[in-house]
């Protein structure tokens, strides 16, 4: 009867921060407030980012591989690169101390990025 009983309550807990996952982008048994605009919008740039230097390595790796012109996906990673840049800035004009302090992680995020693409 213990058994169940703790078996149910681990499952529980899987399902509720399964739950706050898929709801809130963190994981966390108790959700948290939910975030502002500013700060999603800083978050879905940040995933943006991460997702164009991914994208830009597994490109590397295939022209390594392969032989294969990268020249155009590195140029449209940074394109997009300075126009999540240029939002950013935008943001940061009208934002609030917690939102600058993700605003100045989000650009070391975009530094770091843009030394990895091999972009000034």
């Amino acid at each position: 009867m213990l058994k169940k009983l703790v078996l149910f309550l681990v499952l529980a807990a899987f399902a509720l921060v399964a739950y706050n996952y898929v709801t809130t982008g963190r994981l966390a048994l108790v959700p948290t407030a939910s975030l502002s605009e500013e700060e999603q919008a800083i978050n879905e740039m940040a995933d943006q980012v991460r997702a164009l230097v991914k994208n830009a390595a597994a490109a590397g790796r295939a022209a390594g591989l392969s032989g294969i012109d990268t020249t155009q996906e590195i140029e449209a990673a940074r394109i997009q690169l300075q126009a999540i840049q240029t939002k950013a800035k935008e943001l940061g004009k009208q934002a609030s101390e917690k939102t600058r302090e993700q605003l100045s992680r989000l650009q070391a995020e975009l530094d770091r990025a843009k030394k990895d693409l091999g972009v000034r």
